[in-house]
């Protein structure tokens, strides 16, 4: 696949995610701003990520990246994750809830790619057994997740259900 083919990829992933994004989202960038959201923080289980969600994030390099959830109502999910420079990650396996709806764990049991080549050769890319992610609700339709190993507010991924 070549540089432009993936780019013209990329781009045609961020149009469609953008028409899928609802309006107060788009008005701001992408990102949800939580702040501006009243009311309590609501106790969830698993059956309210059941669905497809569509979200946003700031990566390393200071640009927008994309990224599409899926939870099954069976306790699996993949995660496709899309950055800015057309680089595309792929993981999926197990989610739990747990602590009434406050964490979200993520067991990874397969990803792609394994390895990144450059132009010094191929190195493995190695991912931890699971993740864990702090999991605010706001309402049916929007939420955040925050890395528990990260507590700035950069590392918040904004999501809002598309399915």
């Amino acid at each position: 696949m070549t540089l432009k083919f993936k780019a013209l990829i990329l781009t045609m992933v961020a149009v469609l995610l953008l028409a899928a994004m609802p309006a107060d989202v788009q008005a701001q960038g992408g990102q949800l701003d939580t702040r501006s959201i009243v009311g309590p923080r609501e106790q969830v289980g698993a059956a309210s990520l059941v669905g497809t969600w569509e979200g946003s994030f700031t990566d390393f390099s200071g640009s927008t990246a994309a990224v599409l959830m899926t939870f099954m109502p069976g306790g699996t999910y993949v995660q496709t994750t899309y950055s800015a420079t057309g680089f595309q990650f792929y993981m999926s396996g197990r989610y739990q809830v747990l602590q009434n709806g406050q964490i979200l764990r993520l067991t990874i049991e397969r990803y792609s790619p394994t390895e990144w080549c450059g132009p010094l050769g191929c190195n493995p890319i190695r991912v931890p057994d699971a993740e864990h992610h702090y999991l605010r609700f706001y309402g049916a339709q929007r939420m955040t997740t925050t890395p528990l190993i990260c507590q700035d507010a950069s590392c918040v991924i904004s999501y809002w259900k598309t399915g």
